[in-house]
């Protein structure tokens, strides 16, 4: 009986533990986008984050310009639940998740009691010789498939970023930025 109960807790703990994501890998047709995007980015010292689980949000009068595209904004296309991973690709350098869990962990102070005011910054500098991570959001596409919209950002410290939402568009079998829809500054 006690090994029954057991059993019975394990499933019942699991479902509540996860909250409801599942994990999936980026497809062919994200990574295609996503490495437009990296494409017209100018500044190239940062890695990008294996972790996709931002949806893109919409205000209630911005973006109405988008239906043009055929986009009907509303809550059915703003997102799964689902987080994204990407995995090793012939596109990008990936920052692997063990560093991120590891670097994101680490003391603020060195073995000589050097402070240092953003340790994640530091130790991926120190693994991948990068300053920046670049994230994604996760990919909203047209009601045809011809255009997508995508957003980035690259953070470089507690209080230094810089992103922008991004309309592209699909041109035989490659996507190509056509318009900067916002900008973002931190």
């Amino acid at each position: 009986m006690k090994h029954f109960c057991r059993i019975l807790l394990f499933f019942l703990i699991i479902p509540i533990s996860s909250f409801g994501d599942n994990y999936r890998i980026v497809d062919n047709q994200d990574l295609k986008i996503y490495d437009a995007i990296n494409l017209v980015i100018g500044y190239k010292d940062y890695l990008i984050s294996p972790i996709i689980s931002e949806n893109l949000v919409f205000s209630k009068f911005g973006d109405t310009n988008l239906k043009k595209f055929g986009f009907d904004i509303g809550p059915h296309q703003i997102g799964t639940t689902d987080t994204l991973v990407i995995n090793k690709n012939k596109f990008f350098e990936v920052v692997s998740a063990d560093s991120i869990l590891k670097f994101s962990r680490c003391d603020n102070r060195l073995n000589d009691s050097t402070i240092i005011s953003e340790p994640f910054y530091y130790y991926l500098f120190r693994a991948y010789k990068k300053k920046c991570v670049c994230s994604f959001s996760k990919v909203l596409f047209s009601k045809n498939s011809g255009y997508a919209i995508a957003e980035y950002f690259i953070g470089c410290g507690m209080d230094d970023g810089i992103g922008k939402r991004l309309l592209l568009k699909k041109t035989k079998d490659k996507w190509i930025v056509i318009e900067t829809l916002s900008f973002h500054l931190s």
